[in-house]
């Protein structure tokens, strides 16, 4: 009956992701209930939920991430994109032990030759 409900989410349109979120709840609140004794024990054990696809990690290269910064700048995410993007150049300047990656200018961010993106998900 649970297999049966998780292939109706799905039918739904839920994501597998979704599907197996539900699934962590209703495992947690059965076996809240086992432990109260309120069930002799938890059929969620023997369903294997539907698990989400990984997705292939991609990543802006300079250009794109110099119009992101651009595009978020005055947002309260423009930080956590510059950190970001800094975070990634810093790995790229170890590798390359020279340049500036990113530098503060009155006009904005700039990013220097070791810079080569940053990573994002699809």
């Amino acid at each position: 009956m649970i297999a049966s409900t998780y292939a109706s989410l799905l039918e739904s349109g839920l994501s597998a992701r979704s599907v197996e979120q539900t699934h962590c709840v209703l495992h947690l609140a059965l076996k809240q209930a086992m432990h109260c004794g309120i069930i002799g024990r938890n059929p969620t054990e023997l369903v294997i939920p539907p698990r989400p696809r990984t997705r292939e990690m991609t990543a802006l290269n300079r250009s794109q991430l110099q119009h992101l910064l651009n595009v978020t700048a005055g947002s309260r995410w423009h930080v956590l994109w510059v950190l970001l993007g800094r975070r990634v150049c810093d790995s790229a300047k170890r590798s390359a032990s020279s340049g500036t990656i990113l530098t503060s200018r009155r006009e904005g961010w700039s990013f220097g030759e070791h810079c080569s993106g940053i990573l994002v998900g699809d």
